[in-house]
């Protein structure tokens, strides 16, 4: 039973856990259970303490049936491996018990199982307070001779007297544990260590001796021989008794005095408030003298002390004193709380400490008590509290009948899950769960009052364990105990959440109510009722949910849908729950949840890639970005081009289901404008869905977009094929093609490479203005130093219109020609291998320059054959 969870009784119904477990050991009457379940009760108990008992006759019963309301036959627990019980009694006798199989332990403790029970009728016990007619075993040793020599016989004897007023039955005497410390020095040499009496009846004396043999001396000096220990039972057989001897001293190899302490108490029965006259006898069974003989014994009232100068051989001596008892205790042994010391011989031998030795058991029963009695009670400020919470708890101690004469030293427990804030009572220096504090009560029934705080850190069933008070009655004696006669449950066990998510797909809100039992109880007939604010619609589900029992762990979820009417914010309000834990009723309230529908936020941009030019390509792109929380559906984007603009490549729609929060969907298309000009594209039209709704976007507009003319530019060389150091005459020809504007600050650049050489004529073109359809020819005469085909370099041509941008371009066609060396001739110096790699190195980076320039502008300067044929 150490390591048991001791429980009581709760005001409010079921059961609570005891703050220590020695209250089960000081209650007057106790019924400890483990998960016995009653019939078709679904209640199951564990470790539950009974301090209550039923009248019967002059008698007290405590019943399983009775306590606990069982209609039925009684069964073990199933989620127990083997149902216990265990009843104890103090203070008191058994006179009547039924339990399954039945183990009678000492102290007034009944014990039994339901193991290989499947149902019992009930299961009690009756009891008597006091101890009438009861036998009462005072059990004494001695031996033969206190000194012993090695080879010595020696005849230990045991007394058994019994003092009681009826028989002692299956009396078990044992004597082997002294022995057990002194093996290598004697041993059993005839006899038995342990012996059974089947009866001792009041007032008769049985005795029985075993002789030792001493083998070694050992180290010398002293030893202690261990009381005997003995057993009994009354005539019930359900009361069964312990009861030790004396100890003993022996000396080894040497001379020794040895004195047996026996005490009597009478009466030994007595009720609170009354006098026990105790009387010691001390026997010198030693060969010396015994002296500076202290006696020091511990009482209810405090110390006791007297001394005996000295004690002779084969003499003894006989010490009375009186003991108030007050029944702080239900029992109190006063051998086992007296101890006898003396010296062997002269005090002034030398030893440095005495001799000490025990009497024999001397316990007083006491059928009442009389000592304050303190009534404890306790409350807390709320049944339920959420995480994060906190919880006063007021503590009120009245004093009844008697007016303690000292102060009140107070333990509270804080269960699971709560932790300390501030008040009256302090944790415990490494014991944060532990609170202390003190309490002095001045005046006979008025209550005083202490309070605390404590903060819920996590969900849990919180039944507050009851108030630990303590008396202290004397300096020497026990405290008594007190504990709280309520201690009340206050639940945060059921954690309870609603939260919602939002389906803007479906046009619907749903919300989620949970209920989750994160406490260590059960709890049972569960409902969670929910509702909603005017003006919202249900769609789906239901506002309801029940469940008859929920065990820790255990959830139960209530979901439905909420129709969106319009976008703004609102509040759901808190969802309602109430249970039962234990025979509580509880109810407590989910958070509520704000709602906020906000608009969509779209955004819708068309982009041109570049500036247009007359008949080139121009990349065009319509980006639609959720600029929102939530997605979006059912997109549908379309564009259009005004007149005067075709569409070379791509589409002028896309269709897409979703767009996701940040998202973006892009329509890109190629058009061209046939003419120059000043044009406006049209916004892009966005239609899409959100919530049910149907929303729609545009894009910005192009307004006032200048169209530049196109410029043909044509490089032609005559005659075509000639041999070093012939000349070639070089036409360029720029022409603008657009119908709108001039080309203003026309200028050509036509770089000369170096395998030849201007002789007559310029390589630019510098104008002014272009008019449309205007054209303007330069001509030029090139010497060619060097053999080889060539790839005449195409101009670079840069203009501007009126209100426009500039436009920097390189001619698309190139010129060929083809220089031969003379019959003959050596080739020139420029006609080396080293200038003819360099002439090409020149001409590929040309051509490089080309293509990277096309590629920036995708632009393409026709020749103005190609031109009129386009335009024709």
């Amino acid at each position: 039973m150490e390591a048991c969870e001791i429980y009581v009784p709760s005001e409010y119904g079921g059961f609570t856990k005891l703050v220590d477990f020695n209250l089960y050991r000081e209650a007057p009457f106790a019924m400890v259970g483990i998960e016995f379940k009653g019939g078709g009760n679904t209640v199951q108990l564990k470790f539950v303490h009974k301090a209550e008992a039923n009248v019967e006759g002059g008698s007290l019963k405590a019943s399983v049936r009775e306590c606990f309301n069982y209609s039925s036959f009684i069964e073990p627990s199933p989620s127990s491996a083997s149902s216990t019980v265990e009843v104890k009694v103090s203070g008191g006798v058994f006179v009547k018990a039924l339990i399954p199989n039945l183990n009678v332990k000492a102290e007034g403790v009944l014990a039994g199982n339901f193991e290989g029970v499947e149902s019992y009728p009930d299961v009690f016990a009756v009891y008597k307070q006091g101890f009438p007619e009861q036998p009462y075993l005072k059990v004494t040793k001695v031996v033969d001779k206190a000194s012993w020599q090695e080879g010595d016989l020696v005849t230990v004897t045991i007394h058994l007297t019994n003092l009681g007023e009826s028989s002692a039955l299956n009396v078990k005497v044992d004597d082997s544990e002294s022995l057990q410390e002194i093996g290598e020095i004697a041993r059993v040499y005839e006899g038995n260590l342990t012996a059974v009496f089947s009866e001792i009846k009041p007032g008769k004396i049985v005795e029985f001796s075993y002789i030792i043999s001493v083998e070694s001396l050992g180290d010398g000096g002293t030893l202690t021989l261990k009381p005997a220990k003995a057993s009994y039972t009354d005539e019930s057989l359900l009361n069964l008794y312990e009861a030790s001897s004396n100890s003993l001293i022996i000396g080894l190899g040497s001379t020794v005095a040895s004195i047996i302490p026996i005490l009597e108490v009478n009466p030994y029965n007595v009720a609170g408030g009354e006098t026990v006259e105790a009387q010691l006898t001390l026997a010198n069974i030693g060969d010396t003298e015994a002296s500076s003989i202290g006696i020091l014994a511990k009482t209810e009232g405090g110390w006791i002390s007297q001394e005996v100068e000295n004690l002779p051989p084969a003499s003894t001596t006989t010490i009375k004193f009186s003991v108030p008892f007050y029944g702080v205790q239900p029992s109190y042994d006063l051998g086992e709380n007296l101890t006898v010391t003396f010296f062997s011989g002269e005090t002034s031998m030398g030893r440095l400490s005495p001799l000490e030795v025990k009497p024999n058991t001397a316990k007083v029963y006491f059928s009442s008590q009389n000592v304050p009695w303190l009534k404890i009670g306790k409350a807390v400020d709320k049944e339920t509290a959420a995480t994060g919470e906190t919880i006063n708890v007021k503590l009120s101690f009245t004093a009844l009948d008697l007016l303690p004469e000292a102060g009140l030293q107070i333990y509270e427990a804080l269960p699971t899950g709560l932790s300390y804030v501030e008040g009256d009572l302090k944790p415990i220096s490494g014991l944060p769960f532990i609170l202390k504090g003190s309490l002095t009560l001045e005046t006979l029934g008025t209550p005083k009052t202490l309070t605390y705080k404590v903060k819920v850190e996590q969900p849990e069933v919180f039944i507050h364990p009851p108030t630990l008070a303590l008396l202290s009655f004397s300096e020497a004696g026990s405290p008594l105990i007190f504990y709280a006669e309520n201690a009340p449950a206050t639940s945060a066990a059921l954690s309870l959440n609603k939260a919602f998510q939002l389906n803007p797909q479906e046009g619907v809100i749903e919300v989620t109510v949970t209920a989750l039992n994160s406490g260590s109880q059960p709890i049972s007939k569960l409902e969670i009722v929910d509702s909603l604010p005017e003006g919202l619609e249900l769609k789906a589900g239901s506002l309801k949910g029940s469940i008859e029992a929920l065990n820790p762990g255990g959830d139960l979820t209530v979901t439905y849908q909420v129709a969106v009417s319009k976008l703004e914010k609102f509040r759901l309000p808190p969802a309602t729950a109430t249970y039962k834990l234990l025979s509580l009723s509880f109810s407590q309230q989910s958070n509520p949840v704000d709602v906020s529908l906000a608009p969509p936020k779209v955004t819708v941009q068309k982009i041109l890639a570049e500036n247009p030019i007359q008949k080139e390509p121009l990349d065009i792109t319509v980006k639609v970005r959720n600029e929102g929380t939530l997605p979006i559906f059912n997109l549908k984007l379309s564009d259009s081009l005004p007149e005067g603009f075709s569409l070379l490549n791509g589409q002028l729609s896309l269709e897409q289901d979703v767009l996701e929060p940040g998202g973006e969907a892009a329509l890109t298309y190629t058009a061209e404008a046939l003419l120059d000009g000043v044009y406006s594209l049209p916004e892009a039209q966005l239609e899409y869905s959100y919530f049910g709704f149907t929303f729609k976007a545009q894009s910005n507009p192009v307004e006032n977009l200048m169209v530049a003319p196109k410029l043909a530019v044509e490089k032609k060389v005559k005659p075509s094929e000639l041999e070093v150091g012939g000349k070639a005459t070089i036409t360029i020809t720029v022409k603008n093609l657009g119908q709108r504007f001039e080309a203003l600050n026309v200028s050509l650049v036509d770089l000369p490479p170096l395998y030849l050489e201007v002789v007559e004529g310029t390589t630019e073109i510098s104008l002014p203005l272009l008019p449309p359809g205007g054209k303007h020819t330069i001509t030029y005469t090139a010497k060619f130093n060097s053999p080889g085909n060539f790839m005449l370099p195409s101009p670079t041509l840069t203009y501007s219109f009126p209100g426009g941008f500039k436009v920097s371009l390189t001619a698309a066609e190139q010129a060929s020609v083809k220089v031969a060396q003379p019959a003959g001739l050596l080739p020139s110096p420029l006609q080396s291998p080293l200038s003819l790699i360099f002439a090409a190195v020149v001409a590929a980076g040309a051509a490089s320059a080309v293509i990277i320039l096309r590629r920036r502008r995708r632009l393409k300067v026709p020749s103005e054959e190609e031109v009129e044929e386009e335009l024709l």
